[in-house]
C-alpha cells in the first residue's frame, strides 16, 4: 500500500485515527532508525483474528501522512513490541524470527 496523507491533520490527530479503540487492541510508537513506526494489534472484522499493522508516520506540507504494513507483507522494520507476538496468530514466521533477532539486539526499549 502506498502513502496516504491527510491534510491540515496533525501528528496526533493521525495517531488518534489510527488507533481507534473499537479496533485496535494495542498499541505503541517507536522510532527505528530514521523512521517513525506506529505499531498496532487490530481487529480486521468481529469474527477474524487479529493482525499486526506497522504505520510508517510522516509529515508533509500542512498534514501527516502513513504508510500500513501488515505483517504478512514482511515490513522490513523490526521493533514491533514483543508482547504483541502473542496477541495475533503468525502470518510471517520469518518476520517473526526478525522482530526476535532485533529485540534481542537492542535490548532498551525505543518505544515513545
Amino acid at each position: 500500500m502506498g502513502w496516504i496523507y491527510l491534510p491540515n491533520t496533525s501528528r496526533k490527530d493521525l495517531i488518534e485515527e489510527l488507533t481507534d479503540p473499537r479496533e485496535t487492541m494495542a498499541h505503541t510508537l517507536v522510532r527505528e532508525d530514521t523512521a517513525e513506526v506506529l505499531w498496532a494489534v487490530l481487529r480486521t472484522s468481529e469474527n477474524a483474528s487479529p493482525i499486526i499493522v506497522g504505520s510508517l508516520l510522516k509529515c508533509s506540507g500542512d498534514g501527516w501522512g502513513h504508510r500500513d504494513m501488515a505483517e504478512r507483507t514482511h515490513p522490513h522494520y523490526y521493533s514491533c513490541p514483543l508482547q504483541y507476538l502473542e496477541l495475533a496468530p503468525p502470518t510471517c514466521p520469518d518476520w517473526r524470527e526478525a522482530v526476535r533477532r532485533y529485540h534481542a539486539t537492542h535490548p532498551a526499549s525505543h518505544s515513545h
